[in-house]
Parts: structure tokens; C-alpha cells; sequence
């Protein structure tokens, strides 16, 4: 965890809001005591200035010019242990020197994602994550995977990254085991953060996911990935209901490349405006759940194909 033990006072001439100088940069800060829907802890909304710390419950401040934090917990308490001030610095990174890595119980929270790459073709990086956590990330991801590299999560979360949630790229194959992601591009500006996402020639496949409140679609494959997801549980979206960006399922295609594909097997999507947003050329194969339900979004180009039972899941 990218966490500072920083020491709070309470601000001059201020009623709620205490400081602490850091010695790092502060990216976000956690409540583990103010906890959402979901039974995670929240993070504070991020503003410019003091005053509007001490108007805003559950917000911070980050003065960088004079390295001082500034936070206004929600129920106006004095900063305590179950405030997490997260800076910005990387998370770890598996290269190309880590063949075979297994770990289990531990949080990733604050800073640059942790990353699983591996440029080596000729030998395939296995690793494991067994109930371990990628949430806070104060740049991109919770997680990101790229290259050479099979990735194996079990029982495994990404909650309020400023981008994706899990992230795989460039010929990854990964295995998602009941994973969760929620609030992920929570203070972002874009409309393209996803629970669980794949590109680039990926392989992925999905069993129990629960994703909801993305800003974006909450499951997105693209770029010739092919992906098989069953029994997913997908949520709203924290974009508005018109709009087809906070699909609850999205893929595509590179135009005139090979097809995206994607299995989705008794999956179903709730509280979303559009269930799907399938595009260029992609091909959805749907078995069960409620995504065929309207409303649906399908672009030109595009198939969906139901289907009674999977027969060849080759890719």
C-alpha cells in the first residue's frame, strides 16, 4: 500500500479541516470507516482549496507547492488509523526475470497499477492472485497485464482506480475467478473505465464476475480479443441512462482486422439504459441472461448471435 503515516491538526481559523505535511505527493485519500453500497471503504472527492475542504465533508486538499494535505472527514471527526493518505509512486511490477509468482492476502492500494508484463514469446509468465485487492490507484489501473503472461485471479477485487479495474493487453490471457470492481473511473473525466477489460489480442475468461458503477461500459473487449464470460452480474453505470458509453457489456474490433469476440453465457445486466454496445465488425455470442432484453445498442457492422449451446471454443 503506497500509504503515508502522516500526523493531523487542525487547521488555522478552520473548524473541520485538519492538515498534515507529506513528503510525497498525495494522489487520493481513503475512509476505511465510511463505507459504500458495497461494503467498501470510500474515497474522498479530490477539490482545490481550502475553503471548499472545510464546506465539503469527506474531501481532500493537496497543496503541492507547499506539500501540505488537507482532508474534511465525512462525519467531521479529527483524522485518524482508518485514514489512508495515498501517494502517487508505482505498486510493484512483475517483468520479464518473474516466471512463476504466486500471491495471496494482500491489498495494492494507491499509487501507478500493479503491473504483470513479459516480453519474452518463447515463455509464458504464470502468475497468481489469490484474494488479493488493486483498488485507489492514483494514475490508470488497479491492474494491468501485458505480453507473454497468464494471469490467474481468484476472489480478487479493483475498486475506485482511476481507470480500469483489471486490465489486460498485447497477447495476455487471463482467468477471473467471482472478481469485483466498483466505482472504478469514479473521479475520472473520460468515459472509457471499465470493471474488467481486453485488448489487444487477449484471452480472457470470466466466471462469476460482479462489476458495477463504472463510468463506462462495466465488461469491455476490444481489439481482436476473444472472451468467454459466465454468470455475470453487472450493475448500473455512473453514467446517465442515455448514454450508450455506460453500456453494461461493450466490444469491439479494429476495422478489417480479426473479429472481437465475446461468449457470454447466462449473464445479466441491471440498472443500465443500453445492455450492450456491440461495434465494428465484433461478433456477441449470447446463451442465457437478460442482455438480449431491450434496450440494446447494436452498431453497423456488428452480430449478435444466440445461441443454445457452446460447441467449439476454440480462438
Amino acid at each position: 500500500t503506497t500509504a503515508l503515516d502522516l500526523s493531523f491538526s487542525l487547521s488555522s481559523g478552520q473548524t473541520n479541516t485538519y492538515e498534515a505535511s507529506s513528503v510525497r505527493t498525495i494522489g487520493k485519500v481513503v475512509d476505511k470507516s465510511n463505507l459504500d453500497e458495497f461494503n467498501v471503504p470510500k474515497e474522498f472527492s479530490k477539490v482545490f482549496s481550502i475553503a471548499s475542504v472545510e464546506s465539503t465533508a469527506n474531501s481532500f486538499y493537496y497543496n503541492s507547492t507547499t506539500d501540505i494535505l488537507y482532508v474534511h472527514t465525512f462525519d467531521d471527526r479529527s483524522p485518524d488509523t482508518d485514514i489512508l493518505s495515498l501517494f502517487a509512486s508505482s505498486n510493484g511490477t512483475l517483468g520479464d526475470t518473474n516466471n512463476s509468482v504466486y500471491i495471496e492476502n494482500c491489498n495494492f492500494y494507491g499509487g501507478s497499477p500493479m503491473i504483470s508484463g513479459n516480453t519474452d514469446t518463447n515463455n509464458r509468465k504464470e502468475v497468481v492472485f489469490n484474494n488479493c485487492e488493486f483498488s485507489y490507484a492514483t494514475s490508470k489501473d488497479g491492474i494491468f497485464m501485458n505480453g507473454y503472461t497468464n494471469n490467474y485471479f481468484y476472489e480478487c477485487q479493483a475498486h475506485y482506480n482511476l481507470g480500469d479495474g483489471f486490465n489486460y493487453n498485447g497477447f495476455s490471457f487471463g482467468f477471473e475467478w467471482q472478481s469485483k470492481g466498483y466505482y472504478n473511473g469514479n473521479l475520472n473525466s473520460n468515459k472509457a473505465n471499465n470493471g474488467s477489460t481486453g485488448h489487444a489480442d487477449c484471452r480472457v475468461l470470466r466466471i462469476k464476475p460482479d462489476f458495477s458503477k463504472s463510468r463506462g461500459k462495466s465488461i469491455q473487449d476490444v481489439e481482436n480479443t476473444v472472451s468467454y464470460t459466465i454468470n455475470a452480474n453487472i450493475g448500473e453505470s455512473l453514467l446517465p441512462v442515455s448514454d450508450v458509453d455506460g453500456a453494461g457489456i461493450g466490444s469491439n474490433s479494429i476495422q478489417g482486422g480479426t473479429l472481437t469476440k465475446m461468449y457470454l453465457i447466462d449473464c445479466n445486466v441491471g440498472g443500465y439504459g443500453y445492455k450492450i454496445n456491440n461495434f465494428n465488425e465484433s461478433i456477441l455470442y449470447i446463451k442465457g441472461g437478460n442482455i438480449l432484453e431491450s434496450p440494446r445498442v447494436e452498431e453497423l457492422g456488428s452480430q449478435i448471435v444466440e445461441i443454445n449451446k457452446i460447441i467449439d471454443i476454440s480462438v
